[in-house]
Order: structure tokens, then C-alpha cells, then sequence
């Protein structure tokens, strides 16, 4: 069929003066190498897709609870802090596994059987934000990278003379491929990139940051039912909670990586800049931005598919799509905006 009209008048390019300093963060730079689609709607218009509203905010708070945990909270003190954090209201339609009843029985579970005595790491350091400069575009504009890691870890031996960045990971599905996923993750890189460039706490600096410890925990929902499990002999109801996956896992990042992770970042900004300049609203930007995901796979998981999938209509955007602005931490995307802790 022939191809639909635009939905919204061509839009001039804007006439105010660009801004001379951006900040950016991994998820941020991952979204524009996937599709500008998704960068533009997520991060330069902030937006949200209204079904995964409620998966990030459960990692969110299952964040919050693993800093408690980490810092010696006692059980209670750290489902506490998950409870407060992910609390949907009555009525909200949610997947079964991600009722805070299901969510909260896994995170015990896994904090109960995790003590931090028998973790393989020794915490250096928790909720660390940082923000500091990634360089500068070939127009001039100053690009800051800023993030916030779970923890600074000290591994066990023989590696104790080394740290590794700390970071909990939430999934529906923990399989061989979401854990593969981790060996190359730009995400991770560009931690150990910041770390290794002036970001560690001052009684860190110096230290030499190897890679990462990843915790993964499955948020699935708790097989419950009368039937038997052939694997503990009991029905699902009685050993339900033990088919929930969860994985520790150790990734390396070489100095060669960091830089060529640096280069590709500051490319990845520099298309990033591109888009908030030339489509500064969504009403006027949404024709103006093109949909590379479809050629590379990235449609597969993403949040947007079905509003682009309908081709993108203005007219559908408050059934997709809800206003929510990313920031790691409070004011990370403010150049001039300090991390809480420094």
C-alpha cells in the first residue's frame, strides 16, 4: 500500500541557540546505536511506554533494598525499603510476576540465602553516582557521562588487589543469553571506563578496576500450583520459589576496550546532540527521527514496539506512552548539577 502521510507538518530547525554542554549516560548511548526512535522518545522527549513502567520501577526499588543488603541491613530493614519503593496502586493491570507479593517472595528469598559474609566480593563502597567529562564534540560541545554504580566490590582472592563495579540486574527471564549479553556490555564498560578515569571515591583513587561482579536475579512468577515437581518430589506451591534463577558472575574489561568504548561513545553522543537539535519536541521531531531498529533486531524487546507498530501516531501517544524523564540520579543530566556524593 502506499505509504501514509506524515502526522505532523514538516518542523523548521530550531532557531535558539544549541546548548554547549550535554550529558549522557550507558542506557542513553545504547538507545542511539539501537534506534533513534527509541533514544529520541526515551531520553530527548522523556517518555516512557506505559507497559514497562511498572518492570522499571520494580528493579528500582529491588536496587534501593540490594544497597540495605549490602550495607549490613538486617532482613526486615531491607524488604522494608523494597515494600516502600514498589507499591502500585489498586487497579493497576500488572503481569503476575510482577506483583509485589511475587517480587517481594523472590528478593527474600535470595537476600535470606545471600548473606554479605558469603558473597565472593568484599564491599568497598555502595550507591556511588558520579559525573565527569567525556570529551568534546567537533563542534565544541562539551559531553558529560554520568552514572550511579550499585557498589564498588574487592573480590576475593587471588584478585584482592583489584576492584570490580558492583551492579544488580533484574530480568523476566535469566537464560544463557541474557548472561552472555554482560561479557561485552557497553553498560559495564563504560562504568569501568568512569572508574578508571578520576570517578572512584577518593579512598579508592589509584586502585586498578578490572570488569564487574554481575548479580542477576529472575523476577518470573513463583510456580505455585497442586501439581508435583518432578525434580523436588513436592507439589509446585511447596518448592516454587527455588525455580526462580538467580547468578553471580564476574566480566573483565581490558584498557584497550575502555578506549575503544571511549571513541565509540563520544560518536554515539555526537548523533545523540544531532537528534535533540534538530527534533526538540516530539510533535514536530517524531517524523523527523527513522527507525533503524527494524534493521538490526532492536525492535525484538523493545518497550515502543506497539506504538510503532501502528506507525507512530500522534493521535495514540497517551495509550503508549507516559512522561518520564531518565536520570540515574537527581539532576545527573544538568552539566552543572554535582553527584550527591561528591
Amino acid at each position: 500500500p502506499p505509504a501514509s502521510p506524515p502526522t505532523a507538518p514538516p518542523a523548521s530547525p530550531p532557531t535558539a541557540p544549541p546548548d554547549d554542554e550535554y550529558v549522557v549516560d550507558g542506557s542513553m548511548l545504547s538507545a542511539v546505536a539501537r534506534c533513534s526512535t527509541y533514544a529520541a522518545i526515551r531520553y530527548a522527549w522523556n517518555m516512557e511506554s506505559i507497559g514497562a513502567r511498572w518492570a522499571a520501577l520494580a528493579g528500582t526499588a529491588a536496587h534501593a533494598a540490594m544497597q540495605v543488603h549490602l550495607q549490613g541491613g538486617s532482613l526486615e530493614q531491607t524488604m522494608a525499603v523494597f515494600t516502600a519503593g514498589y507499591d502500585p496502586p489498586d487497579g493497576i493491570e500488572l503481569e503476575p510476576r510482577l506483583e509485589p507479593a511475587n517480587i517481594y517472595a523472590i528478593l527474600e528469598h535470595w537476600f535470606r540465602h545471600h548473606p554479605p559474609s558469603t558473597l565472593p566480593f568484599k564491599v568497598e563502597a555502595t550507591e556511588r553516582a558520579f559525573k565527569l567529562p567525556l570529551g568534546a564534540l567537533p563542534d565544541g560541545t562539551i559531553i558529560w557521562f554520568c552514572g550511579r554504580w550499585d557498589a564498588i566490590v574487592r573480590p576475593s582472592a587471588p584478585e584482592g588487589q583489584y576492584l570490580r563495579i558492583g551492579d544488580l540486574k533484574t530480568t523476566g527471564k535469566l537464560t544463557d543469553w541474557w548472561s552472555n549479553q554482560w561479557l561485552e556490555s557497553a553498560q559495564i564498560t563504560g562504568y569501568c571506563w568512569a572508574a578508571m578515569n578520576g570517578a572512584l571515591p577518593a579512598h579508592l583513587l589509584g586502585s586498578t578496576v578490572i570488569g564487574a561482579t554481575i548479580i542477576g536475579i529472575e523476577f518470573r512468577e513463583v510456580p505455585a500450583s497442586s501439581h508435583r515437581c518432578a525434580g523436588h518430589g513436592v507439589p509446585y506451591a511447596e518448592c516454587g520459589i527455588m525455580h526462580c534463577k538467580d547468578q553471580i558472575m564476574h566480566v573483565t574489561r581490558t584498557p584497550e576496550q575502555l578506549g575503544e568504548w571511549h571513541r565509540s561513545a563520544l560518536h554515539l553522543a555526537n548523533r545523540y546532540v544531532d537528534i535533540c537539535r534538530r527534533s526538540p519536541t516530539l510533535e514536530g521531531g517524531l517524523h523527523r527521527v527513522r527507525m533503524q531498529g527494524m534493521f538490526n533486531g532492536g525492535c525484538t524487546f523493545c518497550d515502543f514496539k506497539p506504538f510503532c507498530r501502528s506507525n507512530r501516531p500522534l493521535s495514540l501517544i497517551p495509550q503508549h506512552l507516559v512522561p518520564s524523564r531518565w536520570e540515574p540520579f537527581a539532576g545527573a543530566r544538568d552539566p552543572k548539577q554535582e553527584p550527591p556524593n561528591a
